[in-house]
């Protein structure tokens, strides 16, 4: 394991500060420079997210009153008197429309006023006007494509032929007791889930953000190949490519430390790429650029 370290250390050291180091690059093997870039691209979500765990760790010990409050939210919500019966695809309940639900979290929300809004007499088309999460009419509910905004949203049709079913507080809070068992082992296992994340979410991000990046790279090893030819560098395009699994050590690393500073700028990672491999290949002591 610790040679291994010790590999990729040196192996993120040549990649980044050594354009030399590009010049031999394809005497490794094509898969190591694969895993190279998984663990590189492992490294730095993993850093992300234990900087996210660490702010969150002071919250674990909250978990319990976070989960018996959410818990009791949850049996609060539904009113004790509402009635709502939905057959051959048609909704009514015992209350005069529009009826609300509404949370204490939405008094001060410039998009939403309401959590849900009852109007059998209304249209999904009249969904941005009613200024709610969900909307439920008399054949379908509606809901936001995005949470932050109201203008675009989508719909669900209740369907003609499932069997008619009513909803009322009772048979409501004996569906949210069928969840309580995993609350409360959430509530006891903060600690694992938080340790589980930081492990997991890093390695399944890693896989797809090395694919992606493997993607993204046969693109633009295709510009790297002409470049290489204008400056007589005779490499072959798998051999650009190889290069370039290395080269992505720089915006990777740039685009961390900027993502860590809070700055942004387009397509700050595709340039600092190209200006990378353009550096290595001036490097090269065959080129002699063609005019």
């Amino acid at each position: 394991m610790l040679k291994q370290l010790g590999v990729f250390r040196d192996t993120f050291h040549n990649s980044l500060f050594k354009p030399a180091y590009y010049q031999n690059i394809t005497v490794f093997s094509f898969w190591f420079s694969v895993r190279y870039l998984f663990v590189l691209v492992f490294i730095t979500i993993f850093l992300q997210a234990a900087a996210i765990c660490i702010v969150l760790l002071p919250q674990v010990s909250q978990f319990p009153a976070f989960i018996d409050a959410f818990k009791t939210r949850l049996h609060l919500i539904y009113p004790d008197d509402l009635v709502i019966h939905i057959e051959d695809g048609v909704l009514s309940l015992n209350k005069k429309t529009p009826y609300y639900i509404d949370i204490p979290e939405l008094q001060d929300n410039n998009t939403y006023n309401h959590l849900i809004t009852f109007d059998t007499a209304s249209s999904p088309a009249e969904y941005p006007s009613f200024h709610t999460i969900i909307l439920i009419t008399q054949n379908e509910v509606v809901y936001p494509q995005q949470l932050d905004q109201n203008n675009e949203y989508h719909s669900a049709p209740f369907q003609p032929d499932e069997r008619p079913f009513t909803v009322e507080k009772d048979s409501y809070d004996q569906f949210i007791k069928q969840f309580e068992p995993f609350l409360n082992w959430i509530a006891g296992h903060g600690f694992l889930i938080l340790a589980g994340g930081l492990m997991l979410i890093p390695l399944v991000t890693a896989v797809i953000g090395t694919a992606w990046h493997m993607l993204y790279l046969l693109v633009l090893s295709v510009f790297l190949l002409i470049i290489a030819q204008l400056f007589s560098v005779k490499k072959d395009y798998w051999q650009m490519y190889q290069m370039g699994l290395h080269g992505l050590t720089v915006p990777i690393v740039f685009s961390l430390i900027l993502g860590i500073a809070g700055l942004s700028f387009p397509l700050v990672f595709t340039s600092s790429f190209m200006l990378w491999m353009v550096y290595v290949l001036l490097k090269f002591p065959t080129h002699s650029p063609k005019v």
